[in-house]
């Protein structure tokens, strides 16, 4: 039997010569070759990555690689088992296709959804194909497929805490809000370089992780160079819990206070004890004055005092 043989029925000629008798004769026999026959060509998934709680699509496309015909083929996504997160929506599980003829493509697709608690990850979901030949030989192979749980975290940044004063060096403090499904990890945030003011302290701060529905804050010390409100850039870039990188620039707008305002709010605080001396001196300084001036006036009145009384015994 040549390598490239294929399934089928083949004519088989038998030719014979004898002392007595000579002939030939023709006969059918059946040729069962041992080959790969329904395979999976492509797995798509729609959306690629499927957040939790959302819709899904799988779209599998199977291909006939044999030379004969193929009939009742049965596929099945297998979700039983308690760690994949994921459901049937509107449909079962297992698809059923009457017949595919030799060479012949066909696509199925499954609905699914994520649960709404599913963990971010990678998901190994068995596949499980039965089938028949024209012969009714049956044949089974199991296989699987990946399924990707996640989704971009929602990254935003708001101002916690501002100390910025006008021509002088002041803190200021960001907050980053992670309002998505999923965690943030490696993140490490830059504050950009603005005409606005001028960054004291390291411009890049390493944060780590920002979970979901979590608040993680930052530090930076600016000298800024006029009252009024300033918009500072911040560039972040992080990973999903799925290792997918992400790089983005954010903004917020921030208030910097004139000293009058900072004084005011108790942003900048007076020197308590210097004008507390201050007070004092000018009120020794107006005390001796004061006293200064009773004291020369008394001298005035005494000595007047005294010269009229002589004026008047020498009379």
């Amino acid at each position: 039997m040549r390598d490239t043989a294929s399934s089928g029925f083949e004519t088989l000629s038998v030719d014979w010569d004898t002392p007595s008798d000579d002939g030939s004769e023709s006969f059918s026999i059946q040729v069962k070759a041992f080959e790969t026959k329904l395979v999976v060509e492509s797995v798509e998934s729609v959306p690629q990555q499927i957040a939790p709680g959302q819709e899904a699509t799988v779209k599998l496309v199977l291909r006939n690689n044999a030379n004969l015909l193929l009939k009742d083929v049965k596929i099945k996504l297998n979700l039983n088992s308690a760690d994949l997160p994921f459901a049937p929506l509107g449909s079962v599980t297992e698809k059923n296709i009457d017949s595919m003829s030799a060479g012949s493509s066909r696509e199925i697709e499954f609905k699914l959804i994520a649960l709404a608690d599913a963990s971010s990850r990678i998901y190994k979901v068995p596949l499980e194909v039965n089938y028949f030949d024209e012969f009714g030989n049956e044949f089974q192979s199991q296989d699987v497929i990946s399924l990707i749980v996640g989704s971009k975290p929602l990254l935003d940044i708001n101002i916690e805490k501002s100390e910025l004063v006008e021509a002088r060096r002041g803190k200021l403090t960001i907050e980053i809000v992670n309002s998505g499904l999923t965690d943030a990890k490696f993140l490490n945030a830059r504050l950009l370089l603005s005409d606005n003011y001028e960054v004291l302290s390291s411009q890049n701060v390493y944060v780590g992780s920002v979970d979901s529905d979590d608040i993680e804050s930052i530090d930076f010390e600016l000298l800024t160079k006029r009252a009024g409100t300033i918009n500072l850039p911040l560039q972040i870039n992080y990973r999903d819990a799925n290792n997918k990188q992400y790089s983005e620039i954010l903004s917020v707008q921030a208030r910097v206070y004139s000293l009058d305002e900072a004084k005011k709010l108790g942003i900048v605080k007076t020197n308590s004890t210097f004008t507390a001396f201050v007070v004092i001196i000018a009120a020794l300084i107006l005390y001796f004055w004061i006293r200064k001036f009773f004291k020369a006036r008394r001298h005035r009145a005494a000595a007047a005092h005294a010269s009229h009384t002589a004026h008047s015994s020498h009379a």
